[in-house]
């Protein structure tokens, strides 16, 4: 099934942020160095948000084949919108990232 998805390189020790709520926007915290990455994803510019979630196991390994090579102490990680590109044909996704 064909799904909208975004992949970004991200520090190494990034894990879900505690403090985000279920549904909607993804966060994530590298406390190490106090950064915090939000992923949203809407379907139109002026929707509400979309629930945003990991990719794991094995797809995630055929999305990541054949990106660049990373330096150390990043890693690949790859988020999607809910439902599949047919039954939400307009559909953005964005990363904040702030400290």
């Amino acid at each position: 099934m064909p799904v909208l998805t975004l992949t970004l390189p991200v520090r190494l020790g990034t894990t879900p942020d505690p403090d985000d709520p279920a549904g909607g926007e993804l966060g994530l915290r590298q406390s190490a160095e106090a950064v915090r990455y939000t992923i949203q994803a809407f379907s139109s510019l002026t929707s509400g948000p979309l629930t945003v979630t990991e990719v794991t196991g094995p797809h995630v390994i055929v999305i990541h084949s054949g990106l660049p090579a990373l330096n150390p102490g990043w890693q690949y990680r790859t988020f999607r919108t809910p439902g599949s590109v047919a039954s939400g044909p307009r559909e953005f996704m964005r990363v904040v990232i702030s400290e």
